[in-house]
């Protein structure tokens, strides 16, 4: 049955697309809707439709019977799906450029810019500070509109392979900033066992730290001249006291990472890591221990180095300059930091690698193992929550996790992998101790930190659902591990990516 179209101009085309065809059945679409708007739905073969839109038109773009070049199979960006036509495929989507193209940030500077027109026109602001608010926008477009994207479609699918699933991800949006010309060696400095790691390289943009602290000391000017005269008497001494005291110093950490950190850390690349091979009883003073250790989830950000000297030196700099900010603070508000505070001095250790710095939280009652802490190497800088780990990390090891899917040697511009089953055996004695936790809270009102958690203050229906959620965590764990690898090409950006699915062990 085919179904009218209702609610529609009378000059509105209103023919079948031929992707329906003769064995199109069951097109309804809703009367309801109002304006242009058409909800239709129906099959094609064996396959069901269901469109949004201002017409049926569109469907005929989704496939014509027979093939031809008429249908999407027929455009360029889905020449990368006919390469692998023969693959048990299992999805595909696909984004066209006009429809990514919707949320270019170009257009919504255009967009703030025709605000401030309507709002100067309408007499809500100043005709003097919209034309300052305006050239300060147009200035902000101007500087990066160089360095923005530009919108392309994008296609992904997915198919069955030997050992779970399989699939890439084409992207044909230009001016991206990533550097895919190398190898990602920085993937030797995420610990070689993580639970996670994501590394990638974005190319060198020298110029751009100066431009955003232009755009910055502008945006500021632009404050003090217009916002302090929309503001209240407190809150422009504030402010007042702020640009006398506090912003010099914004200069000082311009100059920091201008002559010292950017070139120190020249190489682009960047790391982040997701670990837990440390363990704790008691994270903090005030919560209980567990009967058995828990593992500590560990983020870190791990970056390579240029020049370590330089990079320590900029770091020895930052330390000084906190000294001035507490100071600088202190003036401008004497009641706002206690007499005779001063950032602590981090505690330094050597290790086989290089050197970490780390800073106590003696008033936080967290385990003493967990404290920020800055690891510098002959060749990686690490951002850790645990001095272990920065240690760990800044020694060289073989990636092994998603070994068996990739070995991340050839030049790309970002890689990911990650260790679902271990993830799922960190996070699920967390589970176990806050259940108990909840039942020990449940049962008395409070929870006393002397006493340890253990299975006996388990409630039955709490024992009932651990196993239940064990069970459920088990077979979460089917899927064992996973990578991705982005390269760059002349036109595109493809991201391939792999996981291993293994079915779980029989029961005994």
């Amino acid at each position: 049955m085919d179904g009218g179209v209702h609610n529609r101009p009378a000059d509105a085309k209103q023919r079948r697309p031929e992707l329906i065809g003769d064995e199109a059945r069951g097109v309804q679409v809703n009367p309801q809707v109002p304006g242009d708007l058409v909800i239709a739905g129906g099959l094609s073969g064996d396959h069901v439709i269901l469109s949004f839109g201002d017409a049926v038109d569109h469907l005929e773009k989704l496939a014509v019977p027979g093939g031809g070049k008429r249908g999407l199979l027929g455009t360029r960006p889905f020449e990368p799906l006919l390469a692998h036509k023969d693959k048990p495929v299992t999805g595909i989507s696909y984004i066209s450029g006009e429809l990514a193209g919707l949320g270019n940030p170009t257009g919504q500077v255009d967009a703030v810019a025709r605000m401030i027109d309507q709002a100067a026109q309408q007499g809500a602001v100043p005709p003097a500070m919209a034309a300052d608010i305006r050239q300060f926008v147009d200035t902000v477009g101007r500087t990066f509109a160089k360095r923005l994207p530009l919108p392309g479609p994008w296609m992904a699918f997915s198919f069955l392979s030997e050992q779970g699933y399989e699939g890439y991800a084409w992207d044909w949006t230009r001016n991206q900033p990533w550097d895919g010309s190398r190898r990602l060696d920085l993937l030797e400095h995420v610990g070689g066992a993580p639970l996670a790691a994501v590394v990638s390289r974005m190319k060198s943009d020298p110029a751009l730290l100066d431009e955003v602290s232009r755009l910055a000391a502008g945006g500021w000017s632009l404050f003090k001249k217009h916002g302090l005269t929309v503001i209240d008497a407190d809150d422009r001494a504030t402010v007042e006291a702020f640009d006398e005291h506090v912003a010099p110093l914004g200069p000082k950490l311009l100059d920091v990472m201008r002559t010292k950190l950017v070139p120190a850390l020249a190489d682009g690349q960047v790391g982040l890591v997701l670990d837990a091979k440390g363990k704790t009883e008691r994270i903090q003073a005030d919560l209980p221990a567990s009967a058995a250790p828990l593992p500590v989830i560990e983020p870190a950000i791990v970056l390579p180095l240029d020049d370590p000297k330089l990079f320590r030196e900029g770091l020895s700099d930052l330390f000084a300059l906190s000294d001035e900010l507490v100071a600088a603070l202190r003036e401008m508000d004497a009641d706002g930091v206690p007499e005779g505070y001063r950032v602590p001095e981090p505690e330094k250790a050597k290790v086989e690698a290089g050197s970490v710095w780390s800073f106590p939280l003696a008033k936080s009652g967290l385990d003493e193992q967990f404290r920020p802490a800055i690891g510098v190497g002959a060749e990686t800088a690490v951002f850790s929550l645990a001095p272990k780990q920065a240690g760990r990390l800044l020694a060289g090891a073989r990636l092994e996790t998603g070994a068996q899917l990739s070995t991340f040697q050839e030049p790309l511009a970002g890689a990911a992998t990650l260790d679902f089953a271990g993830l799922v055996d960190a996070i699920q004695p967390w589970i176990v101790y806050f259940t108990r936790y909840g039942c020990v809270q449940q049962r008395d009102g409070v929870v006393d930190a002397d006493e340890p958690l253990t299975a006996e203050d388990e409630t039955p229906e709490a024992k009932e659902a651990l196993a239940h959620i064990a069970v459920a965590l088990e077979a979460a764990k089917c899927l064992r591990a996973a990578v991705s690898e982005t390269t760059t090409t002349e036109e595109a950006t493809v991201t391939h990516w792999r996981n291993v699915i293994r079915d779980m062990p029989p029961r005994k």
